[in-house]
């Protein structure tokens, strides 16, 4: 759970980073006719209009934060993303929020919002629902979270944070619309925030740690202990816990394919910025710490205005998913979904934009298949794209690698941007001094600056294998802020549009290079919103 949420302010800038709100009085709701927030009164304002981000999940007319506990359901074969929604019961003064937003999906491509999931309605819990995180508990999906309580609500509040569950409260409803408590939370009283989702060790002992790097214990799911400090886990936010996920590009053949690899991964945020750490794992006996050996230091998952991520497996196309807290305008959303993926021939993680991304696209304004020597300022948008299209697309361009690797100065490419190279609107994805180093692969410096100013937004080192031919710019514009992906994820980065009145946004694209640069392809595609009906969810077909 991020708390810089408690700020009560509409634009908070905290060492150049921005962080967005829009409803500072979080226990009034309504419309017109403005009251306590509570179950039958959870709008903020006004819905977010056709200006603010279509194709990313965000709360109705909330601000919002941390994604939590998703999950997939396998015994009605739906999707469920929560997420820190930024309104609260009013509980005498007590509530401050957020509490835990719900939307639902078939097909990780259409999502239906639902209403507020777990509120803040508990003695133990009267503050807010910080984030939490879901385990399928023998088929079933089980939510763990941390409450926030208050000493005059309960006394047992000493560090004022406590570990509770919520289980869907009609299990035949597909959609588990309302959640409930058992009587026996919390279930772990005095506790540090943001408890991960859960495993079982080789023990049969269900494991979970937390922001503190206090690791929990249950042999039934119900009744908790205290283990004490995971030994090597490093300290933050939204931690995780799990098994090396889907390896790529591994060279090596039989056992000896294995014999090299890492075999977890933690997560944890810090520092603004979210990260992964690869390492072997050895489960501790039952009370006893597990031990954690990290073959690298931690990795960023994104550069950009991304954090408190939170992961789950998904077991119809057996992969780990990582969602983030896209930090935009005007109240935040989540990012993209991307898989995470180990590439064993460079030895770390990636994030791939998911393959159901795809299926948003709809009408394909450019498709450039030749080969294209560029220099200068190459506009891709024309008069054929209808209006606004260049605020809601994707973007998809290789760049020759035998060519880049003659030229040291920047090429790329600018989105929501003016008609020229003078102008001063949007954002250039950039990517330069691409070089080979040790054995053929190679690395380049990429990043994203401010168009015309050419004020460094974000950077970082992409590195190639010698086996690579191309070097892959994928870019997702949606209306407020972009998402790029380098070589598919190797580097990823969320990035606000400097421009956010729409009086100053245009939405042309163009090619950047100050040298010859030969591009291979260039593919553009206009990207569908993702909102659907909770009817249209239930009768798409499973996935499994």
């Amino acid at each position: 759970m991020s708390i810089i949420i408690f700020v009560l302010s509409l634009l908070l800038i905290v060492d150049g980073s921005i962080y967005y709100f829009v409803n500072a009085d979080t226990t009034t709701c309504g419309i017109k006719q403005k009251g306590p927030c509570g179950p039958d009164n959870q709008q903020c304002g006004e819905p977010f209009g056709p200006m603010s981000p279509q194709y990313h999940i965000h709360s109705l007319s909330c601000g919002m934060n941390d994604p939590n506990g998703p999950v997939y359901d396998p015994v009605h074969g739906i999707y469920h993303m929560f997420y820190q929604d930024h309104l609260a019961e009013p509980r005498d003064g007590s509530g401050s929020g957020p509490v835990y937003g719900h939307a639902v999906s078939r097909d990780l491509t259409k999502w239906a919002r639902l209403p507020v999931a777990i509120w803040n309605d508990k003695p133990y819990d009267s503050g807010a629902i910080f984030t939490g995180s879901a385990t399928v508990v023998n088929g079933k999906v089980v939510q763990i979270y941390p409450g926030i309580c208050r000493k005059k609500d309960w006394d047992n509040c000493g560090t004022g944070t406590n570990f509770n569950i919520a289980y869907p409260k009609n299990a035949s409803d597909p959609l588990y619309t309302e959640w409930e408590k058992p009587s026996f939370n919390p279930i772990v009283n005095n506790t540090q925030r943001d408890p991960s989702t859960a495993w079982k060790s080789e023990y049969g002992e269900w494991r979970l740690t937390s922001y503190d790097t206090n690791s929990y214990g249950s042999t039934d799911f119900i009744h908790w202990y205290k283990i004490g400090k995971q030994p090597g886990f490093p300290a933050g936010e939204c931690p995780s816990f799990f098994k090396l996920p889907r390896v790529i590009n591994n060279n090596k053949q039989g056992d000896a394919a294995n014999e090299s690899l890492p075999t977890h991964v933690h997560k944890c945020s810090h520092g603004r910025k979210d990260w992964m750490q690869v390492g072997t794992w050895q489960d501790g006996k039952p009370r006893q710490p597990g031990t954690w050996s990290n073959t690298g230091k931690e990795v960023l998952i994104d550069q950009g205005n991304f954090y408190a991520s939170k992961d789950f497996y998904d077991p119809v196309k057996d992969r780990r998913i990582n969602w983030g807290w896209a930090v935009v305008a005007p109240g935040s959303t989540l990012s993209m979904g991307r898989e995470v993926v180990y590439n064993a021939e460079l030895q770390q993680l990636e994030f791939v934009p998911l393959d159901e991304q795809k299926d948003l696209r709809t009408k394909q304004l450019i498709n450039m298949d030749k080969l294209q020597i560029v220099q200068g300022w190459k506009l891709l948008s024309n008069n054929d794209w209808p209006t606004n299209a260049g605020k809601q697309i994707e973007i998809l361009t290789s760049f020759a690698l035998n060519s880049i690797l003659k030229t040291s100065s920047k090429f790329g490419i600018v989105v929501m941007t003016g008609y020229t190279a003078t102008n001063t609107n949007g954002v250039y994805f950039y990517i330069e001094n691409c070089k080979r180093v040790t054995n053929g692969n190679g690395n380049c410096a990429v990043g994203a600056v401010e168009q015309g100013t050419g004020k460094e937004m974000f950077a970082d080192t992409l590195h190639f294998s010698s086996s690579e031919q191309s070097i892959e710019l994928r870019i997702f514009v949606d209306q407020t802020f972009h998402e790029a992906y380098f070589q598919n994820g190797r580097v990823a980065m969320t990035v606000n549009n400097p421009q956010q009145d729409d009086k100053l946004v245009y939405d042309e694209v163009a090619l950047r290079s100050a040298e010859e640069v030969v591009v291979e392809s260039v593919k553009i595609y206009q990207v569908d919103d993702i909102w659907t009906s909770t009817e249209e969810v239930l009768q798409t077909k499973r996935r499994d």
